[in-house]
């Protein structure tokens, strides 16, 4: 799964947060985390 994510003066531990709760929350990655290897990309948009 790719986010983008749409920010000014973020920091990266702020960008590691918001990718670990966008996980946490998503149903589809929860429904398939046993099933399949879902990897995580963030790009940071300015």
């Amino acid at each position: 799964m790719h986010y983008k994510i749409k920010a000014q003066n973020i920091t990266e531990e702020q960008l590691d947060k918001a990718l670990q709760l966008a996980v946490k929350n998503c149903t589809i990655v929860q429904s398939v985390k046993d099933s399949i290897k879902v990897t995580e990309t963030i790009e940071l948009v300015k």
